[in-house]
């Protein structure tokens, strides 16, 4: 990580992009794969503080600017990809994982308005507020905002297909067992709590954020030259699909005849009503 910052800082127009594009990919990926909630919580304390020492989250169009316009779209994706993956981890269920991101994006933030860290203590924010920070940071037109990747991930927050098989079925997707890897913490909960593997989860605020920048980003008005990478096209195809998809849903429990009012039968996790939540909020 700390190569790879020394490397970007001394980018400019000779740079050879596809190195280092192909350097930060090869990076990101291993970082990515010690983030996962399986793993030791040793581990994925590392992958937050080998994104939090990397320049990835500091990176913009503004800051690379003596990069010609097709580099940067190429190391963008790059980029956004690093921004998502901060997102899993303002989501860790150690609290010593979280603040350490939270503070990196609060850095990040600031670097891109101007401020002088140097002169200036960075603010820790809690992790939610820093998941919504990551939203506005990455859906700016200087980073996210015409980026396929992120569009992607703000339109399958919102289409979750699995979820959606799970809801209307009744099963639960997370007990399905299909090689998942488990934690020893996700397991005991699973086993004899009962509960939801991670607690610090923040499924419903990023269905709501993702709706949120889903709405800006189709309204506005992008440039003639980045108009097939713009949200506004599809946006009335995917509203009219999410608006059939929650007819249906609610038609399936109108027909059940179930004798109670919970959606997806009685259960103690979080997620009872969230499929619904999410259709709505994709027709939003």
């Amino acid at each position: 990580a700390a190569f790879l910052r020394q490397e970007l800082q001394n980018g400019g127009a000779a740079t050879d992009v596809a190195a280092i594009e192909a350097m930060l990919s090869e990076w990101l990926a291993v970082v990515e794969d010690q983030a996962n909630e399986s793993r030791h919580v040793d581990e994925r304390n590392a992958a937050v503080d080998s994104l939090c020492r990397s320049a990835l989250l500091h990176l913009s169009r503004h800051s690379l600017h003596a990069l010609p316009e097709e580099a940067w779209l190429r190391l963008r994706a790059v980029v956004v990809r690093g921004w998502l993956l901060a997102l899993l981890l303002l989501q860790d269920d150690d609290e010593e994982a979280r603040c350490m991101m939270s503070r990196a994006v609060s850095a990040a933030v600031m670097s891109k308005s101007g401020v002088d860290q140097g002169k200036t203590r960075v603010a820790g924010v809690q992790a939610a507020k820093a998941i919504e920070l990551v939203f506005h940071h990455v859906s700016h037109e200087s980073l996210g905002a015409y980026e396929p990747v992120w569009h992607k991930f703000l339109a399958s927050t919102l289409s979750n297909q699995s979820q959606s098989a799970a809801a209307s079925t009744g099963t639960d997707t997370c007990d399905s067992g299909e090689g998942e890897r488990l934690s020893d913490e996700a397991m005991a909960r699973r086993l004899f709590e009962k509960e939801c593997d991670n607690f610090q989860a923040e499924e419903l605020l990023i269905i709501q954020l993702a709706a949120l920048h889903v709405r800006r980003l189709a309204s506005a008005a992008p440039p003639p030259a980045l108009l097939s990478n713009s949200l506004a096209g599809k946006r009335t195809a995917e509203a009219a699909t999410a608006l059939s998809r929650l007819s249906a849903a609610v038609s399936a429990m109108q027909a059940s005849g179930r004798g109670t009012s919970w959606a997806g039968g009685v259960t103690s996790r979080l997620d009872v009503f969230l499929h619904t939540y999410r259709l709505a909020l994709a027709c939003y």
